[in-house]
């Protein structure tokens, strides 16, 4: 990997970079969640959680990237490279993820000794080396921001979730997991942030990491496609989960199409253009009572890309 820059700056001048590079006609999005994706030519193209993508002239060698998380990359050489709330690209070297890595997911990183790492939205990495309680576990599924983990008696069956803004995890152990109706060995489709078991219950994994059931909302059978923040059911209804936990079904842009390749939250269609999906949308409308601030909030969550952009020039797409 070529070296990346580190961006130490005030808040105020990291604000004015910002407005800097999209008043400068840079990819304007609307999403809120950070993430990333790579060109064939490998220049990254960093998203912030206010949904702009900068070019800010980042360079990946492609074939070297051997883990991919929502907002994080590593190399052959064990080097992290991690992407900030702010769109900021960051090479953090390889002192602070394991030696071994033997899975990742969205936000962590998981070690061949069981050590957790956790990416941070602000790129900060918080490492930690002793849970004694998934000693045992092993890892069955790796979410975005959950583990499942399983040991060889059903007791030991327990899920990891983890707080992305404030760097903690969640345990949630097996007499939580029942109170929850959660069997894991039930657990068939893995999202970003939510979970599908195969009798069609959908589960929900906030930002802050607290797990919900979305029994009320009906079942799931089956999917067609599976992204980070949303998902398509056998029926082609596209549902989204909110960073707050919440499940909603948006409205559709008439010239989305069929969607074709997928990233954690945004997705190419079969026209390839480039569709980004909102996690983030204020609590007071989504619970408005005025059926006209709901509706609008439903509108705001699949965003067509509105600048001249070949997604067919994809070469990464994160987790």
């Amino acid at each position: 990997m070529l070296p990346i820059p580190y961006f130490k700056l005030s808040k105020g001048e990291t604000m004015n970079i910002i407005k800097t590079l999209v008043c400068t006609g840079l990819i304007c999005l609307s999403a809120y969640s950070q993430s990333y994706l790579v060109q064939n030519n490998g220049v990254l193209l960093s998203m912030n959680e206010s949904g702009s993508i900068f070019d800010l002239s980042q360079f990946v060698k492609t074939y070297e990237i051997i883990f991919k998380g929502k907002n994080f990359l590593i190399n052959k050489d064990n080097k992290l490279t991690v992407i900030t709330k702010d769109g900021f690209v960051i090479d953090k070297g390889d002192k602070l993820i394991p030696v071994k890595t033997k899975i990742t997911g969205g936000s962590f990183i998981l070690s061949d000794k069981n050590e957790i790492s956790i990416v941070r939205n602000d790129g900060m990495v918080f490492t930690y080396d002793k849970i004694e309680e998934i000693k045992k576990l092993e890892a069955i599924h790796a979410g975005g921001n959950f583990l499942v983990l399983q040991g060889k008696k059903t007791q030991e069956a327990m899920i990891l979730t983890v707080d992305t803004e404030n760097g903690f995890y969640n345990l949630l152990n097996k007499a939580t997991l029942e109170s929850l109706k959660i069997d894991i060995a039930k657990i068939k489709t893995i999202g970003g942030n939510y979970f599908i078991t195969n009798d069609g219950l959908v589960y929900t994994v906030s930002s802050a990491g607290i797990v919900s059931s979305k029994e009320s909302m009906g079942l799931v059978l089956k999917t067609s496609k599976i992204g980070g923040n949303f998902f398509v059911d056998s029926e082609n209804v596209l549902r989204v989960v909110m960073s707050n936990g919440y499940l909603l079904i948006p409205y559709i842009p008439s010239n989305m199409g069929k969607i074709k390749s997928i990233g954690y939250n945004y997705f190419t269609n079969d026209q390839d253009e480039l569709f980004t999906v909102v996690d983030k949308i204020s609590e007071a409308e989504l619970n408005s009572p005025d059926a006209t601030v709901f509706d609008g909030a439903l509108k705001k969550i699949i965003n067509a890309y509105d600048v001249s952009f070949d997604a067919r020039n994809i070469n990464i797409f994160s987790f």
